[in-house]
């Protein structure tokens, strides 16, 4: 019965671990290009069209919607996880040059 119950919940948090967000470490899924996509924060659409774990960030603000590069990025892990010429920062972002 534990096996039952254990497989549907190991699938769930599978599945969340995918999603396109900026909660895990999903580098592996596609590759961004090497040229920025400007997009708004809060609207990850140009950024999963490109690439499905990819979302909309505000660089040099602190993640806000103030000055600063605002950009599609990724999660990863090393800059090898990023397009080439990023860089992959202190937080696990793919940063643009």
């Amino acid at each position: 019965m534990r096996l039952a119950l254990a497989l549907p919940l190991a699938l769930a948090l599978g599945l969340a671990a995918c999603s396109s967000d900026d909660d895990g470490v999903d580098a592996a899924i596609c590759d961004l290009p090497a040229t920025t996509i400007a997009c708004t924060v809060g609207d990850d659409t140009p950024c999963t069209a490109a690439c499905a774990s990819a979302y909309c960030f505000a660089f040099g603000t602190g993640g806000g919607t103030g000055a600063g590069d605002v950009i599609c990025t990724k999660n990863c892990t090393t800059a090898a996880d990023c397009p080439e010429g990023w860089s992959c920062n202190m937080v696990g972002r793919c940063r643009n040059p």
